[in-house]
């Protein structure tokens, strides 16, 4: 997966190149923070950093995000922009209505640290 994403890295960077036109990313996680800051991949980490930099723009899902992507790689502030995950709340309260008081949780994400795992647990707990 993390070869996969990074080949992508390379040919939005060749892309660029020939078409003039700008690149722009999308950056879910980094590698920082998929190992949590442990046993970082250096081949996995030169790529993301390549990227960032060739990059014209850098759409973040979170500040979190944005923020291990300007503290880790450098990357001005300013090139770096957050637009978060939507939710559909006309589609929340509509099952809502459907389900009545039951209620449901869950969990929809890579089993790694940075997704959380141990918290949902403990969140799916408490309901």
């Amino acid at each position: 997966m993390c070869g996969g994403k990074n080949f992508f890295y390379g040919a939005g960077i060749i892309a660029k190149k020939i078409s003039g036109k700008k690149l722009v990313i999308h950056v879910h996680a980094t590698e920082i923070d998929r190992t949590g800051g442990n046993s970082v991949n250096q081949y996995v980490y030169d790529k993301e950093r390549k990227g960032m930099h060739a990059a014209d723009a850098i759409i973040a899902v979170s500040n979190f995000t944005k923020n291990m992507i300007v503290k880790h790689y450098g990357i001005s502030p300013e090139k770096v922009f957050v637009v978060h995950n939507a939710v559909d709340f006309d589609f929340r309260h509509s099952e809502k209505n459907r389900l009545g008081d039951n209620k449901i949780v869950l969990f929809l994400a890579r089993i790694t640290l940075q997704k959380g795992p141990d918290y949902f647990v403990q969140a799916a707990k408490k309901v």
